[in-house]
C-alpha cells in the first residue's frame, strides 16, 4: 500500500508537469505561426489539455498521500483514478491494474481504517 501511494503521488506530478508542458508548448506554438486563427485554436486546446491533466494530477497526489496515511478515503479516491489510469496506456495503465490488484487485496483492505 504505501508503494503505491508513492506511486500515485509520483503520477500526479508528472501529470501536473506534463500538463504544463503541453500548455506551454502549444502557446508557444500558436504564438510562433503570427496566425490569430492558429495562436487561438492551439491556445484552446493546450489550456484543455493542460487542465485535464492537472485536474486529473491532484487527486491522484492527494489519494497517494491517503493511501499513506492508511485511510479508506485514500483508497476510494485511487481507486477513482485507476480507472482513469487504466486508459492511459502503457504506463498508467500498469499503474490502475497494480492498484487495483493492491487495494482489491483482502489484506490492503484491512490494513487501511
Amino acid at each position: 500500500v504505501r508503494l503505491l501511494g508513492i506511486l500515485f503521488i509520483i503520477w500526479g506530478i508528472l501529470s501536473i508537469v506534463f500538463g504544463l508542458i503541453i500548455f506551454g508548448l502549444f502557446l508557444g506554438g500558436g504564438f510562433l505561426t503570427g496566425n490569430e486563427e492558429a495562436f487561438a485554436v492551439l491556445s484552446i486546446i493546450g489550456i484543455a489539455v493542460g487542465a485535464f491533466c492537472f485536474l486529473t494530477g491532484i487527486p491522484e497526489i492527494i489519494g497517494g498521500w491517503g493511501l499513506l496515511r492508511k485511510t479508506q478515503w485514500g483508497r476510494v479516491v485511487v481507486l477513482i483514478m485507476a480507472v482513469f489510469n487504466v486508459i492511459n496506456p502503457p504506463l498508467g495503465t500498469a499503474l490502475g491494474v497494480y492498484a487495483f490488484w493492491v487495494l482489491f487485496n483482502p489484506e490492503s483492505k484491512a490494513i487501511l481504517t
